[in-house]
């Protein structure tokens, strides 16, 4: 049987891999989520560690950890590119209609305003 840590931080795992590829795709978002998981399961594994039975934190919990720390560093990397396609003006448009919720074209060729040609 694997332990509620070793399970929410495979959770985790999962969350972090699905932000990337979101970023990936050029979407926005929301990591409060993942901040506030990360920042519970740290409680409680310092709280196992200081507990007067450490080995209650099972083998698995350690390369678990790894792992997270490791897919951490892979989404800050990610994010950081991100970040500066953004300061770039790369993909702008199409971070600010994925944000909003944008549907559609709404006509013209981005020109001018209500279809005025200049």
């Amino acid at each position: 049987m694997t332990s509620p840590v070793f399970e929410r931080l495979k959770a985790i795992s999962v969350a972090i891999s699905d932000a990337r590829a979101a970023l990936d795709e050029g979407n926005a978002v929301d990591l409060s989520g993942l901040e506030n998981a990360v920042q519970e399961v740290c409680e409680d594994i310092a709280a196992a560690a200081s507990q007067d039975h450490p080995e209650k934190i099972e083998d698995g919990v350690e390369q678990a950890i790894h792992a997270v720390l490791a897919d951490l560093d892979q989404l800050s990397a990610v994010l950081s590119r991100s970040h500066q396609r953004l300061v770039a003006g790369e993909g702008l448009n199409n971070a600010a209609l994925n944000a909003y919720g944008a549907k559609g074209d709404s006509g013209g060729d981005g020109g001018g305003t209500n279809g005025d040609a200049g």
